[in-house]
């Protein structure tokens, strides 16, 4: 129940769970043999910004050989992240030392020992990291950096390639988890730097929204009176394709919700991702939020037509809310094709059905003889 409800990120039950599950294992002896739900709880401790607790949890799961190298790895995260940087270096040596290939601790070594001034160590991890995977993309960036500090060119270190100017190789969600990996650690220079590279020149061109939203949230963590115009900026970007699916985003996107009440699209993305985490009332409940915001925004009235019939069984509720997301938009097939099928499921009549079909001759036409998408 602990890793579901952490999965859902619903992280105080699962804090709960944990500790139980915890209490259990300690009953008859104080040092259990399974670390796992210590670990749990140090990870559910975290998302919930419970910092010090997290690392209480994480370094009694060390205690355990299945899981020392993953606890002490994020307490080395949690360390970088209090500013005590000695410290992460000297738990990322415990998990290199016991496995050279653990190539996320190499990587981040490397980050903090540039942030110290020790290059050349630095500089051994990320060849090493590339040498055997030359698509790990923080090493890509932190050679970069080398590159730019003149530290990199000149080392002998060229076997694993040139360092790569511009954006990180690799899509948007890419670039998403290394700047998460960054944040982790409280590397928040380098992880704002990261989503700066997939910006447009024009600040109000259009990039994905998530790349904006996180790149408001690191700002407001980190002091920068920018975050707020960042999160506007946020709000104005094309929803198409936007699908967030990571625990951070969830803080992202209530951080956004209430930095900017008057944002429809951030409740939209959060509902989105509390439907996929199966939340959904909590899914719904944003969602509606975001419809009442922007009421001509024809997929937030969609999605919350599939909700009402599939998950409250409101039949009558859903057919209203597919009436408004095609009265916002005439021009979507998928959303006609939707409805209409709603309308069977509801009984609704052959000739009632084909009356509206009647009415989007044309739409229906141009979706039946349309190639399929590849």
């Amino acid at each position: 129940m602990g890793w579901l409800c952490l999965q859902r990120g619903e992280f105080r039950a699962a804090i709960d769970h944990f500790e139980k599950a915890i209490a259990t294992l300690t009953r008859l002896n104080p040092n259990p043999r399974d670390g796992e739900p210590l670990y749990g709880l140090g990870l559910a401790l975290r998302y919930a910004n419970q910092l010090d607790e997290a690392d209480e949890a994480l370094a009694k799961a060390a205690w355990s050989e299945a899981w020392h190298r993953p606890a002490q790895f994020i307490r080395a995260q949690l360390a970088a992240r209090r500013g005590q940087l000695g410290a992460a270096i000297s738990l990322l040596d415990d998990v290199v030392d016991g496995d050279r290939n653990q190539f996320a601790a190499r990587s981040l070594r490397a980050a903090i020992c540039r942030r110290l001034g020790r290059l050349a160590e630095a500089r051994a991890d990320i060849s090493a990291v590339l040498c055997v995977d030359p698509l790990d993309a923080i090493a890509l960036d932190q050679r970069r950096r080398l590159a730019t500090d003149g530290e990199w060119v000149g080392k002998g270190h060229d076997s694993v390639g040139p360092p790569v100017e511009g954006p990180l190789p690799g899509d948007v969600q890419t670039a998403l988890d290394v700047v998460h990996d960054y944040s982790a650690a409280g590397l928040l220079r380098e992880a704002i730097d990261v989503l700066h590279r997939h910006l447009p020149e024009e600040s109000t061109g259009s990039v994905h929204p998530m790349v904006r939203y996180t790149l408001a949230w690191l700002q407001l963590r980190a002091g920068d009176p920018e975050a707020a115009a960042e999160f506007r900026r946020a709000a104005d970007m094309p929803p198409d394709y936007c699908f967030p699916a990571r625990l951070e985003e969830i803080e992202i996107l209530e951080t956004a919700m209430a930095k900017q009440p008057e944002d429809a699209r951030a409740p939209y993305y959060l509902g989105n991702l509390l439907y996929d985490r199966r939340r959904y009332e909590d899914a719904i409940a944003v969602w509606r939020r975001a419809a009442q915001l922007d009421p001509a925004f024809p997929t937030v009235h969609r999605n919350l037509g599939l909700a009402e019939f599939n998950v409250l069984g409101q039949p009558e509720q859903a057919l209203a809310c597919y009436h408004r997301a095609f009265d916002a938009d005439p021009s979507d097939a998928r959303v006609l094709y939707e409805f209409d099928q709603l309308r069977r499921r509801c009984g609704e009549t052959l000739k009632e059905r084909m009356c509206l079909l009647g009415q989007h001759h044309r739409l229906v036409t141009s979706a039946t003889t349309s190639p399929p998408s590849t």
